[in-house]
């Protein structure tokens, strides 16, 4: 929907070429003939320019995998930017995500698939009718809820997580798989590559994926090459090819887990990055959790795991073979606790997002309360639409922000901007933590929980290759609670007073940042 900002952007840039092009009047009736031939030339240029700027807005119009925000975000890219906005559009904006081999990916995937057991799924969906991400999630993607499982360990200290680590890779017997954002260059990949080779001496079978665009420059390749060499099969998810930087660098594999013999899962929102550990000062240092799982739904994260590595990274097809005898070994492994939990992805090829289905029925069957932990909260505007109503029904509503940000202050003035959309009604409570809180979590009614490596933004909701845990239990809930407590005690709320007075700096910095969004 094209709401009054959109309009008075627009009716601004018209103003600004009537001005242009009548100051160019001007000039040339003042010098004449001298300015004839660059009369010819602008003509023709902006003739030309209008009708690829037609041509593109009528292809972008009937696209059909684009939302409104995405479509109006690339005709104002289009028609705002002659030229430039155009070749922008083609090196960014043209090709939707696809999966070479379909036939192939579609056998990998239906073999996977039969290595999931349904039989507690059934059972689940028949007794509880509250919370229907559940059945969503196994209609849509054939989820399974696994029972048999437990959470070992939150772990809300970053200090402890370079640790933990260390302990889960010593216990493994016969595979590890890992999965990252990033990698970079320090104590955190450097200690964890050693702990991987000494691994591979004792026959241990082990995977590495990480995303290029998230790595960037800052990986060290000569230690990536000595893990290979030791037998590691590191490989990179949806490779950058000759061009880096075009439409299939904008979808990224934000995925983070550590896999130990399919029994044991690290799982949650750190990378393989000394900011997450807390050794580098010269950065901003992370708030992140992490949990170790260990159960059924391992089977699960794992199935994802290695779907990611036979359809979507550059592996050898002879290393495949060998992965493939790994797979063949899958199989559930109940924990002795009995906590449900159910894996849930979200991914640019399908029409339906699941994580943002998932955050859209939670926050719908709220009925007392809505907690968020985010570091992007830049919601699309059906979730933004569902939250209001929430907060028109009475539902109380918590949410935790960053105040520093990793990436820009442009990023934070976009958390700031929708969160300036709710903080007027009076059972809605933001908070800023005082450093770079990267925990990602939701609990609602003190029931429900939704954690994993998604974030509330456009990216992980339409772009990203992201997966997050659904649970139903009132004592992992209690859990969580803690945490979030926690996270309040080292925040400061945001009342209307400190809004008032940012606000107009804030909405003024968002005039284009709002109409960017959808590619951020």
């Amino acid at each position: 929907m094209i709401n009054n900002r959109s309009i008075i952007v627009s009716i601004i840039v018209s103003i600004l070429i009537a001005v242009f092009f009548s100051a160019f009047a001007l000039l040339f009736i003042f010098f004449g003939n001298t300015l004839k031939n660059i009369l010819i030339f602008t003509s023709i240029f902006c003739l030309v320019n209008y009708g690829l700027c037609v041509g593109f807005a009528l292809y972008i119009l009937n696209s059909k995998y684009r939302s409104q925000s995405a479509k109006i975000c690339w005709l104002f890219c289009v028609i705002t930017l002659p030229v430039v906005g155009i070749i922008f559009f083609l090196i960014f904006g043209t090709i939707p995500f696809y999966i070479k081999n379909a036939r192939e990916t579609n056998k990998y995937q239906a073999k996977l698939i039969s290595y999931e057991k349904y039989d507690f799924t059934n059972e689940f969906l028949k007794k509880h009718d509250k919370f229907s991400n559940f059945k969503f999630n196994f209609e849509n993607m054939r989820s399974p809820i696994y029972k048999n499982n437990e959470v070992k360990k939150i772990i809300n200290n970053n200090s402890n997580i370079l640790k933990q680590y260390l302990k889960l890779i010593a216990q493994a017997k016969k595979t590890i798989c890992i999965q990252t954002y990033k990698i970079d260059d320090g104590c955190f990949f450097l200690t964890i590559a050693k702990a991987l080779i000494d691994k591979t001496k004792a026959g241990v079978k082990i995977i590495l994926i990480y995303d290029w665009f998230g790595s960037g420059s800052k990986i060290n390749y000569r230690v990536i090459e000595k893990m290979k060499n030791a037998g590691i099969d590191v490989v990179v998810f949806n490779p950058k090819g000759r061009i880096p930087y075009k439409s299939l660098s904008n979808f990224r594999n934000h995925q983070k887990c550590l896999i130990i013999d399919n029994e044991v899962c690290l799982y949650g929102s750190a990378n393989l990055a000394d900011e997450h550990i807390l050794v580098n000062t010269t950065r901003i240092m992370y708030s992140d959790t992490m949990y170790i799982l260990q159960g059924e739904i391992v089977n699960s994260i794992s199935i994802n795991f290695y779907s990611s590595y036979l359809t979507l990274t550059n592996a050898n097809k002879k290393k495949i073979s060998n992965t493939i005898k790994m797979v063949n070994l899958l199989k559930p492994i109940p924990a002795s606790g009995s906590l449900p939990l159910q894996l849930t992805t979200g991914m640019p090829v399908t029409q339906i997002n699941n994580i943002r289905s998932n955050f859209l029925l939670a926050i719908q069957e709220a009925r007392k309360s809505i907690k968020f932990i985010y570091p992007y909260f830049s919601p699309t505007e059906d979730i933004l639409a569902a939250l209001r109503i929430a907060a028109i029904k009475g539902v109380q509503i918590q949410i935790v922000v960053p105040t520093k940000n990793n990436e820009s202050i442009f990023t934070c003035s976009l958390n700031r901007h929708t969160y300036g959309k709710l903080i007027s009604y009076s059972n809605v409570k933001i908070y800023e933590h005082t450093t770079f809180i990267h925990t990602k979590m939701l609990i609602v009614d003190d029931e429900f929980c939704f954690f994993g490596s998604s974030n509330l933004d456009n990216r992980s909701l339409k772009l990203n290759f992201e997966n997050s845990l659904c649970c139903i239990d009132t004592k992992l809930a209690k859990q969580l609670n803690e945490v979030f407590e926690e996270k309040i005690t080292e925040s400061k709320i945001i009342t209307i007073e400190f809004w008032n007075k940012i606000k107009f700096k804030n909405n003024l910095a968002n005039i284009f940042l709002s109409i960017y969004k959808p590619l951020m």
